[in-house]
């Protein structure tokens, strides 16, 4: 997923505002690729999972992830300043990239990789903004497609009836 973010003003006094992407599950496990701002005012990137509940999942434990990237994500982001926000996500890892407005310069990037790890690997996509004014723009969502066979459809018939199997080639034989 990827979209073009401007954020025009903090709407709250407490607490983080945030504007950005999100890959995820439920409310508590997701991946947010984000521009935040802290209460004191700072300004940076946020690129965290929040996995079972679990904030910073990919720093704990057992959800402990590899980062293979991490280049300016204390991006110092201003107002009223456009952003390409790109996250990615493979089944060997997920990445983010931010740019300076749509096919700018390359600000900031970072990857993990998932190796045995627990981690949201696929999910919905949505936009977040939360205590901020924020407007998004151009909004792309792409997907590999599945190939499909004749052998990944199976048809077989019951006592009730008949039920039609479809394998999803993208996933390993059981």
């Amino acid at each position: 997923v990827e979209t073009t973010v401007t954020v025009q003003r903090r709407l709250i006094a407490e607490g983080w505002s945030v504007a950005g992407v999100l890959l995820f599950f439920d409310p508590s496990t997701y991946w947010v690729l984000g521009l935040t701002e802290d209460a004191k005012g700072d300004r940076y990137l946020d690129f965290l999972e929040k996995y079972h509940g679990v904030w910073q999942a990919q720093n704990e434990g057992g959800t402990r992830l590899e980062r293979t990237a991490n280049e300016n994500l204390h991006l110092k982001w201003s107002h009223n300043t456009e952003y390409r926000l790109r996250l990615t996500v493979d089944g060997e890892g997920i990445g983010a990239e931010v740019r300076a407005g749509t096919g700018g310069e390359l600000l900031a990037r970072a990857h993990y990789q998932f190796g045995k790890a627990e981690a949201l690997r696929m999910g919905s996509v949505a936009l977040l903004a939360r205590g901020c004014a924020a407007t998004f723009d151009d909004v792309a969502v792409t997907a590999p497609e599945a190939q499909q066979t004749s052998s990944s459809v199976r048809v077989e018939s019951g006592r009730e009836g008949s039920i039609a199997v479809l394998r999803d080639a993208t996933l390993p034989e059981s």
